[in-house]
């Protein structure tokens, strides 16, 4: 019998799939929108990411219609790049979400101020929607922003998280994350921002003072007439100058496609002093090398993934509602000290590796005294065979007991006796009230 390897004992196949878990389990970034999703998440080498499209029909206007499909793709995605024990902080799309800035109302004072949400200039009705409070803002000014959502499209979501069998942290909005991630990329800036948008067949601005969104405005004209919407959003522009008492340099950031970055450098008007501002973004390595997959990240998307890795003031549209929505307690923190994970995971594995190496030795040295002991009962059976004067014997199982010098009334009295020990037999010769062990 051939001896089992080491990668065959049980204890090392138990710690392998835990090792392997505990390493899997760590914070994955999903940014969904209509046309499919981006996941991003840390590795050694840096961050990584990949992408999928969604089925046909699966979203529109930011609500998922085909939940299971959804979540198929989604736990594929994970299961090819071995994320699937991994917790998703979910980037919902452009679509279905709202903010608004809280003109004087600090940090503390949300609580009270939340019945005033219901007279806010937006399409949400306050007892049929989530809301959450984030800062936005740069050193030299900030704000309070409030974003929204409708119940049955943050349930949706929840609904696809929850049918890919996965664990929900956080629900974000993908804009306010991108807008985080700007407003870390242009920290050196002091003057006015205007951020151009592109989102499929149409773009939206975004006119930030100090950090803080002041005007978000979607295009009625489509991106194909390309001078009929630079003409739209210089009015809105102008517009919105004119209300500033104040002459302050402009700074603009376009998230377009990369194909068209050019055709819309033409917006920035240098006459004025408005200024290109540098438009890199730290690299996202790709993992997915597919045809039918974007060689690489959208600019608002790229924005988006790059200010969720800010831990600080980031909102969650499930903070203070999880047993409301269904959902269990907040997980704790994943992986806080890389170094303790290596050296928990690495005196285990010297623990069982030590345990498994003792049971193989016992496992080795029972198979190699099993062989000797058959060894040696074959030897003591082929030796119990005493021919008798007669030429009889008496039978004991497989093994032959002569009887020698016994008259035919002594072996009538004569009981032979064997007691089966493993590859052994006892065997014991009973004459009126003496026994003789003749094995």
């Amino acid at each position: 019998m051939p001896l089992p390897s080491l990668a065959e004992i049980p204890q090392l196949q138990a710690l392998q799939s835990q090792v392997r878990r505990l390493w899997a389990a760590q914070t994955v970034v999903v940014l969904a929108s209509d046309r499919g999703l981006w996941i991003a998440w840390p590795s050694d080498q840096g961050w990584q990411s990949a992408s999928g499209f969604w089925p046909e029909g699966c979203c529109r206007d930011g609500m998922p219609l085909q939940r299971e499909a959804m979540a198929e793709l989604l736990a594929d995605l994970l299961l090819d790049n071995d994320l699937m024990d991994a917790q998703v902080e979910l980037l919902l799309p452009l679509e279905g979400v709202h903010w608004r800035v809280l003109d004087g109302i600090e940090p503390g004072q949300f609580e009270q101020a939340k019945p005033a949400l219901a007279d806010l200039p937006w399409p949400l009705q306050a007892q049929e929607s989530y809301t959450a409070l984030t800062t936005l803002g740069t050193a030299h000014g900030s704000a309070m922003v409030v974003l929204g959502v409708t119940r049955v499209q943050l349930q949706a979501w929840i609904d696809v998280i929850e049918q890919a069998d996965l664990v929900l942290r956080r629900v974000d909005w993908c804009l306010s994350s991108a807008l985080r991630g700007l407003l870390q990329l242009t920290h050196p800036w002091s003057g006015n921002l205007a951020w151009l948008i592109q989102d499929g067949p149409s773009c939206r601005l975004v006119l930030l003072s100090s950090g803080v969104p002041e005007l978000d405005q979607v295009m009625t004209t489509p991106v194909a007439d390309l001078e009929g919407c630079q003409r739209e959003i210089r009015a809105w522009l102008t517009a919105w100058q004119q209300r500033s008492p104040l002459s302050v340099e402009l700074g603009w950031w376009l998230s377009v496609a990369h194909d068209q970055a050019d055709l819309w450098r033409t917006l920035v008007d240098g006459g004025r002093g408005e200024r290109l501002l540098h438009q890199d973004l730290p690299p996202f390595e790709s993992v997915m090398d597919s045809s039918f997959l974007p060689k690489s990240l959208e600019p608002l998307e790229h924005l988006a993934l790059l200010g969720s890795l800010m831990q600080n003031d980031r909102p969650d549209l499930l903070r203070d509602r999880r047993l409301e929505l269904g959902l269990p307690p907040m997980p704790p923190p994943l992986r806080p000290a890389r170094g303790l994970v290596l050296l928990g995971s690495g005196v285990g594995l010297l623990l069982v590796l030590v345990v498994a190496a003792f049971q193989w030795l016992a496992q080795a040295r029972e198979q190699s005294l099993q062989a000797h002991v058959a060894e040696v009962g074959a030897e003591q059976a082929a030796a119990l065979k005493i021919c008798s004067a007669k030429g009889g014997s008496i039978e004991a199982g497989e093994t032959q007991i002569g009887v020698a010098q016994i008259s035919p009334v002594e072996t009538r009295l004569a009981e032979v006796r064997a007691l089966q020990l493993g590859p052994f037999q006892i065997c014991i010769l009973q004459l009126g009230v003496h026994e003789i062990d003749v094995c």
